[in-house]
């Protein structure tokens, strides 16, 4: 699942409140720094900021991401991670009236043989960022991963018996976002699944055995403390070590036929599966 992340100076944030589709009000963090009194609101799930009074505003929106690739029952596939869900900040000047807020749900994990979703865009505030490409079906016949969304990263790429399937590409209009690593193809025991694609860097390629690791997130400090936000999730392998994910992505499995699902709250991608015999 992605987020929305929105801070503003306290001496000139909008008059606002929040609060999540159900009603349930969403607190403000307050925090000072050496340039002032800031405001910031987090939103980890869809629902409206009500302003009463516009101003200024940073606001950052993250899309959820792509879920890692799952493996067929009784075959070692070695399948991908996840892409990084899109990532858009903006300094915006806030109208009173109720603004809506789109959080993207996060890709779910591929079961058995199938690759893993994308995931959701997250929307508000005239921003929109794209979810992160579904990682790769790796199998005796793998799978390219899956293209990112609008300013998501791609999905890493399945393992293979003889063909390298690639990874898949960063959706377009940024300059964050990257593609997934290629998977790697051999025999059952060796093939493995590329990382997915994170925010500041492309998910890294797999190896014989190995699983390639996700691509590096992004940190931001707009809620006054830093966050890490963003990353790919790692390849799965048939052979003995999995890739890591990134920014608190998925990492890959040795042995299991489902792939994970994005990370909740993160815009990171999930892990993909080792295959189940």
């Amino acid at each position: 699942m992605g987020l929305l992340l929105l801070m503003g100076q306290s001496n000139s944030f909008p008059a606002a409140t929040a609060q999540l589709a159900d009603a349930t009000p969403i607190s403000p963090t307050d925090y000072t720094d050496g340039s002032g009194n800031w405001r910031a609101y987090v939103f980890n799930g869809s629902g409206n900021l009500i302003v009463t009074r516009g101003g200024p505003a940073e606001v950052l929106a993250i899309g959820g991401g792509g879920g890692g690739g799952g493996s067929p029952l009784s075959s070692r596939g070695g399948s991908a991670g996840g892409g990084a869900g899109g990532w858009q900040a903006a300094s915006v000047t806030l109208t009173a009236g109720t603004h809506a807020i789109t959080i993207g749900a996060g890709g779910a994990g591929g079961i058995g043989g199938n690759s893993g979703s994308n995931g959701n865009s997250t929307s508000g505030l005239s921003l929109t960022a794209g979810g992160g490409g579904g990682g790769g079906l790796g199998a005796v016949v793998g799978v390219n991963g899956n293209g990112g969304g609008t300013l998501g990263s791609g999905g890493g790429g399945g393992g293979d018996s003889s063909i390298t399937r690639t990874g898949g590409t960063a959706g377009t209009g940024t300059s964050f976002g990257f593609s997934g690593g290629n998977g790697f193809a051999g025999a059952a025991n060796i093939r493995s699944g590329g990382g997915g694609g994170g925010t500041t860097a492309v998910g890294a390629n797999a190896a014989s055995g190995q699983g390639g690791n996700g691509g590096a997130g992004k940190s931001t400090t707009i809620t006054g403390s830093t966050l890490t936000k963003a990353g790919g999730g790692g390849g799965g392998t048939a052979g003995s070590t999995v890739g890591t994910g990134a920014a608190g992505g998925g990492n890959g499995a040795l042995v299991s036929a489902n792939g994970s699902n994005a990370t909740d709250n993160s815009g990171s991608g999930g892990g993909g599966a080792g295959g189940d015999l």
